[in-house]
């Protein structure tokens, strides 16, 4: 898989945020994440209405600045330009990539898809990302057969953008994500119910940092 210069922009693991999953602090566990090592933090709580939604944007921007890591908001760009986050990532029923390139052309931009068409569309339009779901079983989709590996590795054929594999993700099958086109992988449950956060982001990093994408 041959990608582009944004490959640059990213480190290859990428939390993704449900404080249902975690019975610690939201603050406090992505702290520790950042902490250990984490650079790249999807803020995903979708149950939230847009006043506590701000304020946890707001207390992780400071998290994320202080450790030296980008701060992604999912769907609500409004949040993510008032709190001035990195980026969004934009779930397929979202704002079309190019309306968000538009209003702010700094703004790093992912697209969550879940098939070859939407991926390819992502690109052109000018994601910046994938997010690509999901690889393998998860309890948040329990009626959902998983998409595979042979799924990623179609995709990564066709895409030069990094692809971040999510779904079901742990450090025991990470490896096999970017050994089949994946630029790196997002975590959920692995990350925010973990009893040692700094252990699992190091399982994490030592089972993708010796596999070369190029």
């Amino acid at each position: 898989m041959s990608l582009s210069e944004n490959q640059h922009k990213f480190s290859r693991l990428f939390l993704i945020t449900d404080q249902a999953l975690s019975n610690r602090p939201l603050l406090e566990v992505v702290s520790d994440a950042c902490r250990a090592g984490v650079s790249l933090v999807q803020l995903r709580e979708k149950t939230l209405d847009g006043k506590s939604l701000y304020a946890l944007a707001s207390a992780l921007r400071g998290i994320t600045l202080m450790y030296g890591a980008r701060l992604f908001i999912n769907d609500r760009l409004d949040v993510a330009l008032a709190v001035n986050a990195d980026g969004v990532v934009l779930p397929e029923t979202s704002f079309p990539v190019q309306v968000v390139k538009h209003i702010n052309p700094m703004l790093l931009v992912g697209r969550s898809v879940h098939d070859l068409d939407g991926a390819i569309d992502a690109q052109r339009c000018g994601a910046d990302f994938l997010i690509v779901g999901h690889i393998f079983k998860t309890a948040s989709k329990p009626k959902q057969p998983p998409r595979g590996l042979g799924f990623l590795n179609d995709i990564s054929t066709h895409i030069h953008i990094p692809i971040f594999a999510v779904g079901g993700i742990t450090p025991a099958n990470a490896r096999q994500c970017v050994q089949n086109g994946a630029f790196g992988v997002a975590a959920i449950s692995s990350l925010m119910q973990s009893a040692d956060i700094s252990e699992t982001v190091r399982a994490f990093q030592d089972a993708i940092a010796f596999v070369n994408t190029a």
